[in-house]
């Protein structure tokens, strides 16, 4: 009687391990430096127009981020970002160009397509703001 409640709870155990689907969006912490690179390449090269001030975007917070698998994988996030002090018709350094003090924030959803063996390996197929 014993081995079969082990029986049991091995089953158990696997059946709870497997409902997670395979390729399905998973959460990664925002702390992870990973997801910190992807997030400043989102917001250093997005597609979509930037504030009309005349500045770049910088990040100025991580609200969440998602991982998929697909052929590569697929980073979701959800962003705080700003204008910089840093104009357009400069160069962008994130060390440099931090969020003004007295700008407004907009959230921005971002989805950034890596795959390493790719030249460029990382595309930003998704920007879109508040």
């Amino acid at each position: 009687m014993h081995m079969l409640w082990l029986v049991i709870a091995a089953a158990l155990l696997v059946l709870a391990e497997t409902r997670k689907l395979h390729g399905a969006p998973e959460e990664v912490a925002v702390e992870n430096a990973l997801i910190n690179e992807v997030a400043h390449y989102a917001v250093e090269n997005h597609p979509g127009d930037t504030l009309e001030d005349g500045y770049f975007d910088a990040l100025e917070s991580i609200i969440s981020a998602e991982n998929q698998l697909v052929a590569g994988t697929l980073y979701t996030l959800k962003l705080r970002v700003g204008p910089s002090g840093c104009p357009l018709k400069g160069v962008f350094d994130r060390q440099r160009c931090k969020v003004k003090a007295s700008a407004a924030s907009r959230q921005c959803t971002a989805k950034v397509h890596v795959q390493v063996w790719m030249k460029p390996q990382n595309a930003v197929t998704h920007w879109q703001c508040e």
